[in-house]
């Protein structure tokens, strides 16, 4: 049997996979540390001129508790004052965010439209089937402008899975 760390290793690898058919740099967590080492809460990070996509993957057992969000908020916020530019926070796990970690999810998007130049947008995706998961990053990323590609290095861009419920 597959210990609960080492199953979160292995899914943490799969969305780097999955983050590389962007055709972009996928910064992983180990690089992260390596230049900022104060960063604990960010797993794989895509710089571009004037956007920085920050993740977060987590395999639970139970929600996402309000501190394990808020950790990831204040990583997010120190990279956006470290770059300068606009952030997206996406926090994926099998499990949802807690009540008060989904208020304070609201509570920062809200408190972030106040301010468009260097504001700071947070998702979160949660589904306990990994595919499903990965369809809705794949929408979000989509929506955002950050296309998926059949392979990485490859000019063959996938469209937008439709999600069904």
């Amino acid at each position: 049997m597959i210990s609960p760390q080492k199953y979160g290793f292995i899914i943490e690898e799969k969305i780097t996979e999955f983050l590389r058919k962007t055709n972009y740099y996928i910064y992983t967590e180990k690089e992260i540390r390596r230049n900022y080492s104060y960063i604990t809460a960010i797993d794989q990070m895509i710089i571009l001129d004037d956007l920085c996509i920050c993740f977060q993957d987590k395999w639970l057992n139970k929600t996402v508790s309000n501190s394990m969000f808020s950790h990831f908020i204040n990583n997010c916020n120190y990279i956006q004052n470290i770059l300068n530019r606009k952030v997206i926070g996406i926090y994926l796990s099998n499990y949802p965010l807690s009540k008060e970690a989904n208020k304070m999810l609201s509570v920062e998007n809200n408190k972030n439209v106040q301010s468009i130049l260097n504001s700071i947008l947070y998702y979160s995706i949660h589904d306990f089937e990994f595919n499903r998961l990965l369809d809705k990053l794949h929408n979000i990323l989509h929506d955002n402008n950050i296309f998926i590609y059949e392979e990485p290095n490859s000019d063959y861009i996938l469209m937008a899975p439709e999600i069904k419920n």
